[in-house]
């Protein structure tokens, strides 16, 4: 009787005894898993912090904290133009840098920013500025330059200037180096109504009118993307999705402009 009532209790202490060894057999098995993932823990922490790998003759590489649009590198090309009328270089010198802001910030800037639907219709309003600028400009210059061969010898067409200017300008886009073209076609309009004026082709009322007239339209035009550029923030401010981009909306801003004497 004594003899059945130990057998009982050693097989329950043998099964102890498995069970104890089977729990430390999986404790040591995920011991030996934890390790590796452990130090590959580690690793990847030592690979992502330099400042762990830095040492006196290992420069570390800091992280800057870029709070302002200052803080931010641009892309700029610098180009040089020559300018001989002087009502060309003043307008240049009163309104290139500010144009060429605007045109960064309502273009790149606003992509940059995630504003990509603004940015397409800014950019579409700035080529429909543009296209009628320029279109008109180089009509009005043609018509001159047809005048000055068919009435001016030619040995007298040769104008020249006494104080032209070199401009180092910075360019941000390629808006900006559009306008750089529009103003030398400015300035050789300006220089063919004097050379025509000179040569008793025109009036000095006439001159005087023309060269008042288009320095007006280019100084309009300037001040109209600049105009652009604030339209385009306030927009995108209010969630809206409109940017005025017709040719007609376009010419009546330049008007408005022009009125307000902005």
């Amino acid at each position: 009787m004594e003899q059945a009532e130990a057998q009982p209790n050693v097989e329950q202490g043998l099964e102890h005894n498995n069970e104890q060894e089977l729990n430390e057999e999986g404790k040591a098995a995920s011991d030996r898993q934890a390790v590796p993932s452990t130090r590959k823990a580690a690793a990847r922490r030592q690979r992502m912090h330099s400042a762990d790998l830095a040492h006196d003759d290992v420069p570390d590489i800091e992280t800057v904290k870029r709070k302002n649009t200052l803080d931010y590198s641009k892309p700029v090309l610098v180009k040089k133009l020559t300018l001989g009328s002087t009502q060309a270089q003043v307008l240049f010198e009163h309104v290139y840098i500010r144009v060429d802001y605007s045109l960064y910030v309502c273009t790149k800037a606003t992509r940059s920013q995630g504003r990509v639907a603004v940015a397409r219709k800014v950019e579409a309003a700035l080529d429909e500025m543009y296209e009628a600028f320029s279109q008109e400009l180089a009509q009005t210059l043609a018509a001159m330059r047809e005048m000055l061969e068919k009435k001016v010898p030619e040995e007298d067409r040769q104008l020249t200037y006494d104080h032209k200017r070199e401009f180092k300008v910075p360019v941000r886009t390629g808006y900006a180096t559009r306008l750089i073209h529009l103003t030398q076609m400015f300035d050789e309009l300006i220089g063919t109504t004097e050379t025509l004026e000179i040569n008793n082709v025109i009036s000095p009322e006439n001159c005087d009118r023309t060269i008042k007239s288009w320095s007006r339209r280019y100084r309009s035009f300037c001040r109209a993307i600049n105009v652009l550029r604030v339209e385009s923030y306030d927009r995108s401010q209010s969630n809206s999705d409109s940017v005025s981009a017709s040719k007609s909306e376009t010419n009546e801003l330049v008007v408005a402009v022009d009125n307000a004497g902005l």
